[in-house]
């Protein structure tokens, strides 16, 4: 199972799928199920990117999904005797290669479960919104790095843009009026917007910035922060926009918002019990949950209406960075769960 594991991830480590340039992955993809035997289709989005269904039904009890595409290309792949690194290593291919490996182990496919491969999901979750337009799962496994615990919640997202505005003046006496030195301003703000969001368990980081340039040797008229408030799921985007649109007027800064997205918590005990069970028949001892910190398609399943719970091999502490890498154990062990929770599914009765 681990040469299988290994030979599947690093031919999908060869294929280029920044997002909206998913089409000769997904092709293999459909190429691979297809030799398999499986009942297969291709659901066209836009040019280059598809979505990869299997056992394709407009209500499934269950769908687990994944998506194909990552960000831009940061490390090419490389294989070590028991992991295999690169950019899309983690997020998401270790958990593609874990659905492959189940739909090629499991002898029978259950036919109210659909496995769906989704594009776009770091640009913009075109995928899942585009599969959601005919197709209404009752609940979903999304598959992303969760260090194999299972989290039946999951944080929202304002992100965006701070436009911080000051003026133009000569470095050597720019310290005088820190009021009107851009950059100063823009250091007491993000200060001010950290002890604030802190106070109130509501992560804000900062993931890049634009301000001036040192061949003009002035201090600039205009900062861009590149901002990422997480939105855990007591809370709701609208409350958080509010919170937010009042702060700029309190300490003066504009802003613009890119993403807006509900986190989602699934309060349901059959999916509770059925994730369990499988759990426990993976692993050997009681459940481990968390929370996932970061957006993914569960987000747009759960405002459709279906009852999402988020798992998957690897971490999010080395995806989206030159360090990215996953164990292939991990892939059998998250592989071996999806055929559990497919047993499982087999042997209750969704209500």
């Amino acid at each position: 199972m681990k040469s299988l594991a290994k030979e599947l991830l690093v031919d999908l480590m060869h294929f280029y799928s920044v997002s909206g340039e998913e089409l000769s992955i997904s092709m293999f993809l459909y190429d691979t199920l297809y030799e398999w035997g499986l009942p297969v289709r291709k659901e066209f989005i836009s040019r280059g990117s598809y979505n990869i269904i299997v056992n394709d039904c407009d209500s499934p009890t269950l769908v687990i999904a994944s998506h194909i595409d990552t960000i831009k290309i940061l490390s090419l792949p490389k294989v070590e005797n028991e992991y295999i690194s690169g950019t899309g290593s983690v997020d998401a291919k270790a958990s593609v290669v874990a659905m492959l490996l189940a739909l090629k182990l499991i002898e029978n496919l259950p036919k109210n479960v659909s496995f769906v491969f989704f594009s776009d999901e770091e640009d913009k979750g075109g995928g899942s919104e585009y599969y959601l337009i005919r197709h209404r799962p009752k609940y979903a496994l999304v598959m992303e790095p969760t260090e194999l615990k299972v989290c039946f919640a999951g944080y929202g997202a304002l992100e965006g843009t701070i436009y911080v505005r000051g003026e133009r003046m000569h470095p050597a006496i720019s310290h005088r009026y820190s009021s009107r030195n851009t950059v100063f301003k823009s250091m007491d703000i993000l200060l001010s917007l950290r002890k604030k969001f802190s106070e109130q368990n509501i992560p804000f980081t900062v993931f890049a910035m634009s301000c001036g340039s040192e061949d003009e040797y002035s201090t600039p008229e205009l900062c861009q922060i590149h901002f990422d408030l997480g939105i855990p799921p007591e809370k709701r985007a609208r409350d958080l926009f509010k919170l937010l649109l009042r702060l700029s007027s309190e300490l003066d800064f504009e802003f613009i918002v890119k993403e807006y997205s509900d986190p989602f918590e699934t309060n349901d005990s059959y999916i509770h019990d059925v994730f369990s069970i499988a759990y426990e028949r993976t692993f050997k001892h009681k459940m481990v949950t968390s929370i996932m910190p970061s957006w993914t398609d569960a987000n747009n399943l759960a405002s459709y209406g279906s009852k999402p719970v988020v798992f998957g091999p690897g971490s999010l502490e080395v995806s989206h960075s030159y360090s990215e890498k996953i164990f292939l154990n991990e892939i059998i062990a998250a592989s071996q769960f999806v055929m559990n929770l497919l047993f499982a599914f087999n042997e209750t009765h969704p209500p």
